[in-house]
């Protein structure tokens, strides 16, 4: 019996000295994360979202589930592992080799390579050849050249990555292509493409996400000096059962034929069409789309007539149509029951719209800013509907 407690004890006191080099390893890694201008999330914030009745930065997310002595006692690394590093501030990097090879549980990045113009380097590479676990990789600010995106589908160590987010500044379809070795990405997005790599798009055959996002000049939108979307473009789409999320935002010239690419995508959940110009005369094709959940058609000069296709989206859950020439009309053309979340900033909707959300019996959000919604009907909602979170 003795041998058997003094056995467990030397377990248990093993694998505290063991856990305890892990968080000073981790520490140290956080450290020089830290001095670079970046920043890490434990696992416990991992993953979390804004909840209804937050908007903006006014959550700072859930606090540690442990209690507060056993992490000040022990410290949080030694309790919470490091889950994401972002590097959205970051100034200078990346951090050494050492401190990614500190991180085993790391799963996401976001924003390597913000701390320089040019091509990421070896020592970026080196690094992410430490991250044995990472699920998403957003790669943004650099230049793809074609050897750097050879040098990351050559990472062995990444082959796992199901998300890739790239700023397709300097992106070349033979660097598409390379992309599309990572036998397990389910997901990509491309910002700033300058020439549709229709081809080598067409290579990727597992995609269930989707997302060619135009952004130029200096972080602001410029939809005169977007790119246009055609057919022809989108044709590698065609009747795609795995696709269930597609975001095509911000490209002026729209060929409005390509509505019936997208409506042959017989599983899309999410379509995100903000700030394409011209899609809307072809509203019609989204009622072929019977799993829809969640759509966006801001900044695309929506009219009140052309939203009359909501009446044949039973499903939808998420509508946004800010920025749009609509009123209160649009809203009665929405005949989901499913409907929780619901954007009208910007447009010409009065205090009557409140009373159409009482059709909506599991609305969760409505968002009026900058209608011309009064302060009185504002006041008068929120105590009709306390648990609804509206930002007026």
């Amino acid at each position: 019996m003795l041998l058997a407690v003094v056995t467990v004890m030397c377990g248990v006191c093993g694998w505290c000295a063991y856990r305890r080099g892990q968080a000073q390893a981790q520490a140290h890694a956080i450290a020089a994360i830290e001095a670079c201008g970046g920043s890490v999330v434990y696992d416990y914030s991992f993953g979390w979202q804004i909840p209804p009745g937050f908007f903006g930065s006014n959550y700072k997310g859930p606090a540690p589930p442990t209690p507060h002595w056993l992490s000040d006692y022990l410290g949080v690394d030694f309790v919470h592992r490091v889950k994401a590093v972002y590097f959205s501030n970051a100034q200078k990097g990346p951090p050494t080799v050492e401190a990614f090879a500190s991180l085993p549980s790391l799963t996401e990045i976001e924003d390597f390579g913000f701390w320089v113009y040019d091509d990421i380097g070896q020592q970026g590479w080196e690094a992410l050849r430490e991250c044995h676990n990472l699920r998403s990789l957003n790669i943004t600010r650099t230049i793809h050249s074609d050897k750097s995106m050879d040098d990351l589908a050559g990472l062995g160590e990444i082959q796992q990555l199901e998300c890739l987010a790239i700023d397709g500044h300097g992106l070349t379809p033979h660097a598409v292509r390379q992309m599309s070795r990572l036998s397990n990405l389910r997901e990509l997005r491309l910002r700033q493409v300058t020439n549709f790599p229709t081809e080598a798009l067409s290579e990727f055959v597992n995609l269930r996400r989707l997302e060619v996002f135009e952004f130029r000049r200096g972080g602001k939108w410029w939809l005169e000096d977007s790119l246009g979307l055609t057919t022809n473009q989108l044709a590698f789409l065609k009747d795609r059962p795995l696709l269930k999320e597609l975001t095509l935002t911000h490209h002026k010239h729209v060929d409005s034929d390509l509505m019936e690419v997208i409506a042959s995508l017989s599983n899309l959940e999410l379509l995100d069409l903000t700030g394409m110009v011209g899609v809307t005369q072809r509203l019609d094709v989204l009622a072929r789309l019977p799993s829809l959940t969640e759509l966006n058609l801001s900044w695309t000069n929506l009219t009140n007539e052309e939203a009359s296709v909501f009446q044949r989206l039973m499903r939808l859950e998420t509508l946004d149509i800010h920025e749009n020439p609509v009123d209160n009309r649009a809203i009665e053309h929405i005949a989901s029951p499913e409907l929780k979340r619901l954007d009208v900033r910007f447009t010409d909707c009065d205090d009557r719209c409140f009373a159409i959300l009482a059709k909506f019996p599991k609305i969760e959000a409505f968002k009026t800013h900058r209608t011309r919604v009064t302060q009185e009907g504002a006041i008068a909602f929120k105590k009709e509907y306390p648990t609804v979170a509206s930002n007026w």
